[in-house]
């Protein structure tokens, strides 16, 4: 009988995927992390683990999450760029940590995201196709995996669509089958994300100005962190035109405020790429690619680079974030992705 760590938020569908893999045949251990904040308090989820009939346990690695998610995140804001810490926080933690964790334990760490694992017979490699939901789909959060890690990673639901899954859960009792999906990053706890930084990265609200393209001096902010590039509303800045954020430069402390259509690119330049069908991307190839992960695909071309890749875009892409994750695609595959410098 094969083994297998279950992550376990108490939500639906971490509970119905530690049921399914019960139901295949698993030996099954939910496990909850202990990252962040002041609750801990996780009875709801052992009554859903004891319902279930699995063993249940809290795993406590506060310093290690600290290190590898938070504070690379509270950088890349101090640094003018827009981070996506979910995606680090599965690299590092979620199946980077827990895949050492269960190394004499288990055979396999599962989750309840909405991903395919996928194993190519002749090339010997792994990679991940979208969910049948594609409306749930999470593979852009999985582009940074090695192949190591995808060998020992199951997703159950990824064959499901989410009405399916709530059915599921109503079907055997889990109490959390109606509750509503999380949204918020985890570390925020109800935080605003200005708070947040104030909070634990205090000298990072540095004043300074705000200026146009141009270089025009508009007014002062009180901290590059509280702007992002697309950003709108909240600028306390007068203007006859529609103004948003176009630039954050860190090295002069200043935002920079324009019309929409300096927010738009046509080629997107591409750090710390990994790619999961191949090892290497030896001649361009032609890709639907995510700017953000609600983004809707847009179809481009990515070559090699000595700093990564360039993605070239057939048509213009709005507001290409520095900082945030870009991520391929090959129809429903995911080829890889990176981070937009």
């Amino acid at each position: 009988m094969k083994n297998v760590y279950v992550g376990m938020s108490g939500g639906v569908d971490s509970s119905v995927a530690a049921l399914l893999l019960k139901q295949e045949g698993y030996d099954v251990t939910g496990f909850t992390l202990d990252l962040w904040g002041e609750s801990s308090d996780y009875s709801d989820i052992k009554e859903v683990c004891d319902h279930i009939g699995i063993r249940h346990e809290i795993i406590s690695i506060r310093d290690v999450f600290k290190s590898k998610v938070v504070e690379p995140f509270l950088d890349e804001y101090k640094n003018a760029r827009t981070p996506n810490p979910c995606v680090f926080c599965n690299k590092y933690i979620k199946f980077g940590y827990m895949i050492d964790y269960i190394a004499d334990k288990a055979d396999y760490v599962a989750t309840g995201h909405y991903a395919k694992v996928i194993y190519n017979k002749t090339t010997g490699r792994y990679y991940f196709k979208k969910s049948a939901d594609e409306g749930k789909d999470q593979t852009y959060m999985f582009y940074t995996l090695s192949q190591e890690q995808i060998s020992k990673i199951l997703m159950p639901l990824g064959e499901y669509q989410k009405y399916e899954i709530r059915e599921i859960a109503k079907k055997y009792g889990i109490k959390s089958a109606d509750a509503p999906d999380s949204q918020d990053i985890c570390f925020l706890e109800g935080n605003d994300l200005t708070t947040f930084i104030k909070e634990n990265a205090p000298d990072q609200f540095k004043p300074g100005d705000i200026v146009n393209k141009n270089g025009n001096i508009l007014g002062k902010h009180n901290g590059i962190s509280c702007y992002t590039i697309g950003q709108r509303r909240g600028l306390g800045i007068a203007s006859e035109k529609r103004i948003y954020v176009v630039g954050i430069n860190a090295d002069n402390n200043t935002v920079v405020l324009d019309e929409e259509k300096y927010l738009f690119t046509d080629t997107v330049k591409v750090r710390d790429v990994n790619f999961l069908p191949f090892e290497t991307l030896d001649e361009p190839i032609r890709v639907t690619a995510k700017i953000r992960y609600k983004a809707v695909p847009s179809s481009a071309t990515i070559e090699k680079t000595d700093y990564g890749v360039i993605a070239r875009f057939d048509s213009p892409v709005r507001a290409a974030t520095p900082g945030q994750s870009i991520v391929f695609y090959d129809g429903d595959i995911l080829v890889g992705g990176g981070i937009i410098m």
